[in-house]
């Protein structure tokens, strides 16, 4: 490991399954499963966090969620030199990660899981998108390995759940901002994460996973592919916070709703001025299509009542008053786009000397909507690689 690259996480590009920790940004390690009964109902939902920070502090996190009940957060903290890694393996305290087990405590809930990994991996992003985090370093560079677990965790048995193990490394964690669902079926694996690439104008990227039928489509490439994730929350007391994507492309379109009551997403961290909340019980209704031209079209269905809903930034904010919407913080969840500003204009100039080059492989479209405003952001892809090359375009206030 070398010194600094720009504004690149130095590590951050291993294709390590648990990749080296960066040596110039915060590298996270997590993994996630629900069990669930001979009904398929959730009993008990669990995600750990490992994190070896850029300054060397190291913690590890267990958020564990049983139906009825809030989500309980649990956090150790451990010097620098309780935390070890080897390739493919990570210590620290009392415990041990690798790609076939983890085992250890996280205050008073212990576990001892079995992996199984089924050697598929979705990078988010691909090489012309991780160009970006060389300029802009809140981006974080993640990739996720998917397979089944078998084990204990809070005295629950967990029989071959499928889950997935993901790392990602970010230099500077406090304004980065994302949305996630994660869905996995035994016969169907989809994800999407939507993370913002600049502050400039807003704009967002997302990719998409998608496993079923024997087909694997890694829709981080995909030449005409429309995507886009809403986060919407409401304003009662308890407010149900809603999750929906929708996908469109020449090999799959999908439409995926996801709900959950804000009490049961637990506060996983402030970062910056940005918080992190997550729930592994959204309850989820929607389907894919796979999209063949020769034989007739498959129906997926992603519907589950166990799904990894994420969100960090400003749309699930705050304590006392969970919901706040606004980059800015402020109670307006109105926004306003200035069209002779330096991004709009640059992003502009972008925009139209990217149409030759889109005609190569296509146009990727990312949305995303707050309550009360629509954010749009345009995409060029060249050589089926993603990048971003247009600010925002519209803001419009909703009644």
């Amino acid at each position: 490991m070398g010194g600094e690259m720009g504004l690149r996480c130095v590590g951050c590009e291993s294709d390590e399954i648990l990749r080296e920790p960066s040596s110039t940004g915060d590298t996270f390690y997590y993994l996630w499963g629900v069990s669930v009964n001979a009904r398929g109902t959730p009993v008990r939902g669990f995600l750990l966090d490992l994190i070896r920070r850029k300054t060397g502090a190291t913690e590890a996190r267990l958020e564990v969620w049983k139906p009825g009940t809030r989500p309980r957060v649990l956090k150790d903290y451990y010097g620098s030199d309780q935390f070890a890694y080897y390739k493919d393996r990570v210590d620290l305290g009392p415990i041990t990660l690798t790609t076939t087990h983890a085992i250890g405590h996280v205050g008073d809930v212990t576990f001892d899981l079995r992996l199984s990994l089924d050697g598929h991996r979705f990078p988010f992003g691909n090489a012309l998108a991780d160009l970006t985090t060389v300029f802009i370093d809140s981006i974080p560079i993640m990739a996720s390995n998917y397979g089944t677990l078998s084990g204990t965790l809070d005295g629950i048995y967990f029989a071959s759940q499928p889950f997935a193990i993901t790392t990602y490394c970010v230099k500077n964690v406090g304004p980065s901002e994302w949305n996630m669902i994660s869905i996995f079926r035994p016969d169907a694996m989809m994800e999407i994460a939507s993370l913002k690439l600049s502050d400039v104008g807003d704009v967002w990227g997302a990719n998409v996973y998608l496993n079923a039928e024997g087909e694997e489509h890694k829709l981080n490439d995909a030449p005409f592919n429309w995507a886009s994730l809403y986060v919407g929350v409401g304003d009662e007391d308890d407010p149900l916070v809603v999750f929906h994507a929708e996908m469109n492309n020449l090999k799959a379109s999908m439409d995926v709703r996801c709900t959950q009551r804000f009490s049961q997403f637990a506060y996983l961290e402030k970062e910056g001025s940005t918080q992190i909340r997550t729930t592994v019980f959204g309850r989820c209704t929607g389907y894919a299509i796979l999209k063949h031209l020769i034989h007739d079209d498959v129906y997926v269905d992603l519907s589950t009542t166990h799904a990894l809903l994420e969100s960090k930034g400003y749309i699930l904010y705050g304590e006392s008053d969970p919901v706040r919407v606004g980059g800015d913080g402020a109670d307006d969840t109105s926004t306003t786009s200035d069209p002779f500003a330096p991004g709009v204009i640059i992003g502009t100039a972008l925009g139209i000397a990217c149409v030759v080059m889109a005609s190569l492989a296509g146009i990727v479209y990312v949305r995303r909507r707050r309550r009360r405003s629509v954010l749009g952001g345009a995409y060029c892809v060249v050589d089926a690689q993603v990048a971003p090359i247009l600010s925002r375009l519209l803001s419009v206030r909703r009644s």
